[in-house]
């Protein structure tokens, strides 16, 4: 009877044995339920999750839709504004117009006040010369009124020359 030689176990390269086969076996029978467990957790907790952002998206869409409410307010408020301040910048200009020939009829004005007063204050001295050579001559000084009235003449002449 020959002898066997006692079972050794079979060491060659890449074989593994039927524990290490069970080991990973059992490795991955774990992963898988993990993955499992983790997977349902997922579809159990997704539909709340989905609620609660389908209530923040809803917030969302609330707040910008008011935004956008205010934003078309805003928007038509600064139009109206904008034609307000075109029809204030056009009275401006018409009235600045307006003072402008209104200046220059009273700067007008005031240069025939200034020339008239002249021309009063001449015609004043004429006057009170002539008076004075109508006294004179009354008194009988004829060559003083004479002398009077050739003083009087620039005075008398600057009254005609306005137009008094």
């Amino acid at each position: 009877m020959p002898v066997e030689a006692p079972h050794e176990p079979d060491v060659t390269p890449g074989a593994t044995s039927g524990r290490a086969r069970r080991a990973w076996s059992g490795a991955a029978l774990a992963a898988a339920v993990l993955g499992m467990a983790f997977l349902i957790m997922v579809a159990v907790a997704t539909p709340a999750q989905l609620t609660r952002v389908d209530g923040s998206l809803a917030a969302a869409r609330a707040v910008l839709h008011g935004t956008r409410d205010r934003l078309h307010s805003t928007r038509s408020q600064v139009a109206a504004t904008d034609g307000q301040a075109d029809s204030v910048q056009h009275t401006l200009a018409t009235d600045t117009y307006l003072l402008d020939l209104d200046q220059a009829q009273l700067a007008k004005s005031q240069g025939l006040t200034f020339v008239q007063g002249i021309s009063v204050s001449e015609l004043h001295i004429c006057l009170v010369g002539v008076e004075r050579a109508l006294n004179q001559f009354a008194l009988g000084d004829q060559s003083g009124a004479s002398t009077t009235l050739a003083g009087m003449g620039d005075a008398c002449q600057s009254a005609k020359a306005v137009g008094v």
